[in-house]
C-alpha cells in the first residue's frame, strides 16, 4: 500500500523573511509495527540541495494517520518564528487530533510537540451571544474558541 509519502505538503518560512526555509512532507500511512504507530512527517531544509533535517513521529498515534494534514501556522508563542500544525484525523478512536510544533532557530521545528490539540471539546456554548453555537477546544494549558 505504501506510506502515502507526499499526501500532504507545506512550506515554512521560519523567520518570515519571504524565503522558504523548509519543505514539510507528510507520510500518513507510514507503518511502524513496534511500537505500533502510523504516520510520519519529514522536514527538509531548502538550501542548494534538499536535505532531510528531521523526522517527526508521535508515540501516542496508533493508526492515527499522523501527517495527513499539515499547515504552517503564524507565530503562536511570541518568539517571532513560524510554527507547524500536524493533523492525525484517526487518532483517539477516529476523533482526531492536531499537534502543534514550535519553530526553533537554526533547527527549524522542535522535535517534541508543544500542544496536543483536541484533548477536550465543548460545542454547546454561545460565547458571542449571537445565537450561534461556538466550539471550545482544549489543549495543554490553553482553550481555543472557534466562532462561526
Amino acid at each position: 500500500i505504501g506510506s502515502y509519502f507526499g499526501g500532504s505538503v507545506c512550506v515554512l518560512d521560519l523567520d518570515s523573511d519571504y524565503n522558504t526555509d523548509f519543505l514539510v512532507v507528510g507520510a500518513p500511512h507510514y507503518y511502524q509495527p513496534h511500537p505500533q504507530r502510523e504516520g510520519r512527517v519529514y522536514i527538509y531544509r531548502l538550501t542548494q540541495e534538499l536535505m532531510l533535517e528531521k523526522v517527526l513521529e508521535v508515540c501516542e498515534s496508533a493508526r492515527g494517520w499522523f501527517g495527513m494534514t499539515l499547515a504552517a501556522v503564524a507565530d503562536i508563542n511570541g518568539d517571532l518564528l513560524q510554527d507547524l500544525a500536524v493533523g492525525a484525523p484517526l487518532e483517539n478512536d477516529q476523533r482526531g487530533a492536531v499537534y502543534i510544533y514550535l519553530g526553533k532557530h537554526e533547527q527549524g521545528i522542535r522535535s517534541q510537540y508543544s500542544q496536543y490539540f483536541g484533548l477536550a471539546i465543548d460545542g454547546v456554548m454561545d460565547m458571542g451571544q449571537d445565537g450561534l453555537t461556538d466550539i471550545a477546544v482544549g489543549a495543554q494549558g490553553t482553550i481555543l474558541l472557534f466562532r462561526y
